[in-house]
């Protein structure tokens, strides 16, 4: 026997109604949070995976916050490597008002949904979180739709990702923990390099390096410059090493300084990088021909 055809739960005026009591629910008790789409770069086909992300935009939108005591996750372990925080949360966003987000022409989003590895700055915390997974069926099919997105996200872990977002507060953890390279450069044309500007380095095996400038200052001679990288990317996708000699040229400052010594300890206090490659020899021993056994 077929269900009563005087009552129907999919009445669209019912639904829209629905909709619009969520949208002003989320905007009573939610909060303004900035939601960050990433742009895959470098994909690996292989591995299946990304090389690095660019995160280059940012935008406002409502969240409610399904955390009344804090914090879920396993929170604050300390280890033998530190302190690492493990919060996690759970974040309600209303169809309606992403679909409307991402109808605007002038924005990064591509997905129909939040997506997966994208982030979300809460400016309640000063925290940057990564989704982790996204619910689409809760609640389950009211009024025969799913009128909300429920977003699982865990603290983010800062892996040398590319921030210009537009917002100083989350553009500075870039600034500050971009890992980058110490170039000893000697000047050839007169001019500098730009902070912020993408300069190259083409191999001669035609492997072309790009990099941002994060910092310039003088070197010991008159001619030097201590030239400071951050996102260093090789065209093979494979690591690869800046060559000396070789000059280093500014995208916008048409700069042409050539590389006189390369370092990888600029930046985070706990690099040690330079010191392991000197010590290596006294760990490893490099003219073993069987490490395995005594032959």
């Amino acid at each position: 026997m077929a269900t009563n055809t005087y009552f129907n739960n999919k009445v669209v005026s019912e639904q829209m109604l629905y909709e619009d009591l969520i949208v002003e629910a989320l905007q009573i008790y939610g909060q303004d949070v900035i939601y960050i789409p990433r742009t895959i770069a470098n994909y690996d086909n292989l591995m299946g995976e990304s090389i690095a992300a660019d995160f280059a935009d940012g935008y406002n939108i409502e969240m409610y916050l399904d955390n009344a005591e804090g914090f879920g996750g396993e929170g604050d372990l300390f280890s033998k490597f530190g302190v690492e925080i493990r919060d996690q949360a759970t974040l309600i966003v209303s169809k309606l008002r992403w679909e409307k987000l991402t109808s605007y022409s002038n924005n990064f989003i591509n997905n129909d949904r939040p997506s997966e590895g994208d982030l979300i700055y809460l400016p309640l915390s000063n925290s940057l979180f990564e989704i982790a997974h996204v619910e689409h069926e809760q609640p389950f099919y009211q009024l025969a739709q799913w009128p909300t997105y429920k977003l699982q996200i865990e603290k983010f872990e800062y892996a040398g990702e590319n921030l210009k977002t537009g917002y100083a507060e989350i553009d500075k953890l870039d600034d500050d923990f971009a890992f980058a390279y110490k170039l000893l450069i000697d000047g050839s044309n007169g001019t500098s390099f730009t902070v912020q500007e993408t300069v190259t380095q083409t191999l001669g095996t035609g492997t072309v390096i790009t990099a941002e400038v994060a910092q310039v200052t003088a070197g010991t001679l008159p001619a030097n410059r201590y030239l400071y990288l951050s996102h260093v990317r090789a065209s093979t996708n494979k690591y690869t090493e800046f060559a000396l000699a070789l000059p280093v040229v500014g995208m916008a400052s048409a700069a042409s300084w050539n590389v006189v010594s390369v370092s990888e300890d600029q930046g985070d206090p706990f690099n040690k990088n330079d010191t392991f490659d000197t010590l290596r020899t006294d760990i490893l021993d490099f003219n073993e021909t069987n490490p395995f056994g005594e032959i």
